[in-house]
C-alpha cells in the first residue's frame, strides 16, 4: 500500500499515510487534515 486514508467522522479529520523507506526500513509519513482543509493524494500527483 503506497497511500492509506483514515477518515474519522467523529473528529472530522482525515489522516493520510504514505509509505516510505529510509535505510531499508519501511515507515509511514503522516499528514493530518481537519474540517475546512483540502486533503490531496501524493500518489495521484505522480
Amino acid at each position: 500500500v503506497k497511500e492509506l486514508w483514515l477518515i474519522d467522522s467523529d473528529k472530522e479529520t482525515i489522516e493520510i499515510r504514505n509509505a516510505d523507506v529510509q535505510d531499508d526500513i519501511l515507515f509511514w509519513r503522516k499528514r493530518l487534515y481537519v474540517k475546512g482543509e483540502t486533503a490531496e493524494s501524493k500518489v495521484l500527483e505522480d
